[in-house]
């Protein structure tokens, strides 16, 4: 014969039952002290994808939970203690894949026993995803401001100072015009004619970043001669060699590829750039390129200056620019779009290098060669 207060709990739970049983945003159960369901209803059925006739009187918590018992043994030893409790987790649901619950265990005292403990299970994956995206938004608005922030910094900087070099030379070509000095006046033509090369490479490095972040790059993959396609582009960068600096190339394997030509032509055009730029006078740079079925190897190899290895942690971040070259021109841009490029067309980069010991850049890419 069921004592008193067993019957009272029972219609107590039967009470509760016929209040909540179809209200669904309320999660409502509870388990007695063996940790048997006594009680669910229709919502916190359906979130562990159950019905009543398997659950009520049949299942323990440690069933129905099956890996995550474990991880709420404490808070349920807690509510078997006479003490409510709180926690977040997230659920693998048999209907609704994962969900993130807020859960709070209240323990069911009578006549100074702890007969059990209520449960109360909230669906916040909604809340959960909305923080995510709040976060993301925030971390992203952060990142904009910085690099505006670096964007407004490094360009007025890198752009004042080819400008004021063209400014004093048109005035010292005039001077140099009246007293006929044509060979002062070659000269500062140089030096205008090289900074507007810089110019014209700032912009380009500022635009095609512009271009890689509204993804309104068109790739279009197309076969060509590897090499022929190289030596076209150390003719492009002759110009800007130092004195008695040389470029050696070597190719090994097939000539034929298939590929992204004008983003393999940016990428290049960077890399080697630098190694012109961080190499003093009569230094050699080495470029590589070994073609297989499925591969394009791309190595470009300096005697420079080099970058410390707390300096290559950030080196492809945006306007990033190493501590050994605060008085050599440059965006901060180069190995950046580098990198993106190399990621857009599915490929991969790794950079070695060792301060006074000069930079190695290793590329790898698909041959997609039909």
């Amino acid at each position: 014969m069921k004592h008193d207060n067993e019957k009272h709990n029972e219609t107590d739970l039967n009470q509760i039952g016929l209040l909540v049983s179809d209200h669904i945003d309320a999660m409502l159960a509870y388990w007695d002290k063996d940790l048997v369901c006594r009680f669910a209803n229709k919502a916190y059925l359906e979130w562990f994808g159950k019905n009543r006739d398997e659950m009520i009187g049949k299942i323990t918590l440690k069933e129905l939970l099956g890996p995550l018992y474990e991880l709420n043994l404490a808070y349920i030893n807690g509510a078997l203690g006479g003490e409510r409790q709180t926690f977040e987790r997230e659920i693998l649901t048999p209907l609704h894949g994962t969900k993130h619950s807020l859960a709070n265990y209240y323990p069911h005292i009578l006549d100074g026993e702890v007969r059990g403990f209520f449960v109360h299970v909230a669906d916040v994956t909604q809340i959960k995803n909305l923080e995510k995206e709040l976060i993301a938004l925030l971390e992203y608005e952060k990142q904009l401001n910085e690099i505006k922030s670096s964007f407004v910094s490094t360009a007025s900087h890198e752009l004042r100072t080819p400008l004021s070099t063209i400014t004093s030379s048109m005035s010292l070509l005039e001077r140099y015009n009246q007293s006929g000095d044509y060979d002062k006046m070659e000269k500062h033509f140089k030096k205008i004619r090289a900074s507007v090369e810089n110019l014209v490479g700032i912009l380009n490095n500022y635009l095609s970043l512009d271009k890689i972040e509204q993804n309104k790059i068109k790739i279009e993959y197309v076969n060509f001669n590897l090499p022929d396609f190289i030596n076209e582009i150390m003719q492009e960068v002759g110009g800007i060699l130092k004195e008695g600096q040389k470029i050696q190339y070597v190719h090994k394997g097939s000539k034929e590829v298939k590929q992204e030509k004008k983003i393999l032509h940016n990428i290049l055009l960077n890399l080697l750039s630098n190694a012109i730029k961080y190499s003093d006078k009569n230094k050699e740079i080495f470029l590589t390129t070994e073609v297989s079925k499925n591969k394009i190897l791309l190595n470009v190899r300096d005697n420079g200056i080099g970058i410390s290895e707390t300096d290559q942690a950030n080196l492809f971040k945006t306007f990033f620019r190493a501590n050994n070259v605060v008085n050599i021109e440059g965006s901060g841009l180069g190995l950046t779009i580098v990198k993106r490029y190399v990621e857009l067309i599915g490929g991969r980069i790794n950079l070695e290098s060792k301060i006074d010991e000069g930079t190695t850049v290793n590329i790898e890419l698909s041959n997609i060669l039909s």
